[in-house]
């Protein structure tokens, strides 16, 4: 137990939640990915429904949002309001620019196959996968830079 404490306490509540949200996205794009890649078939357009897609999606969101981030903010609630500062916001800033270039790309790949396989709900799957991973991306990237930034702040502090 000593352990989990040493880590919680060395890190801050919207790096954890960075952490979380990555593991959210990362597990709804791994479930809804499976899924369109078993019912994907032969590419003839008879794959997963675009509405059954949606409704994966949301109901996966639904789930784990609640059963990670309530708790997280329930074990974090001293310091879960806290307000962004300057850094939070170039965290934040930089996670959206990423997350952006991301969606771009896959989004204009997802056009591509949709010219080349003409397949509607293959477009739908893909760009909702691209939203997936842009999202991703940005948690983790979130994440990431937290941890830099709380790796640089404790070397400052011990200097």
């Amino acid at each position: 137990m000593s352990f989990f404490k040493r880590i919680i306490g060395s890190t801050s509540y919207k790096e954890i939640q960075a952490w979380v949200f990555s593991i959210i996205n990362l597990a709804i794009l791994s479930i809804y990915g499976s899924e369109v890649w078993a019912h994907i078939g032969s590419l003839d357009g008879n794959g997963l429904p675009a509405f059954a897609g949606l409704i994966l999606v949301s109901v996966c969101t639904t789930v784990f949002t609640v059963f990670l981030i309530v708790p997280t903010a329930i074990l974090f609630h001293r310091t879960a309001n806290e307000r962004a500062d300057e850094r939070d916001r170039l965290i934040y800033m930089e996670g959206r620019a990423l997350a952006f270039w991301t969606l771009s790309i896959l989004v204009s790949l997802s056009l591509i196959a949709y010219v080349v396989h003409q397949i509607g709900d293959l477009l739908f799957h893909t760009v909702l996968m691209s939203i997936l991973a842009a999202q991703l991306v940005y948690a983790f990237s979130t994440a990431v830079k937290y941890r830099k930034a709380g790796v640089s702040l404790l070397s400052d502090l011990q200097d």
